[in-house]
């Protein structure tokens, strides 16, 4: 089954992706879109600097996780 087709993620998900306009930090990227003729994705912004992608690098080590939450 889809993700969009459970109503209970759908609403997660758009409660989720609200919740960061609220805080308006500069750590947290804006949200621009959830939704345009039916369909639904998320458009954010564009955030330059080193990407916090870690697929093949497995876990992220707390002390390096607490150092980007500081910032």
């Amino acid at each position: 089954m889809a993700f969009t087709a459970i109503r209970k993620r759908m609403a997660r998900f758009e409660r989720e992706a609200k919740t960061p306009c609220v805080a308006q930090s500069s750590n947290i990227a804006a949200i621009y879109g959830l939704e345009d003729e039916g369909k639904r994705f998320l458009v954010l912004e564009l955030v330059e600097g080193e990407t916090l992608a870690r697929d093949q690098q497995g876990a992220l080590p707390v002390d390096e996780a607490l150092a980007y939450a500081a910032r």
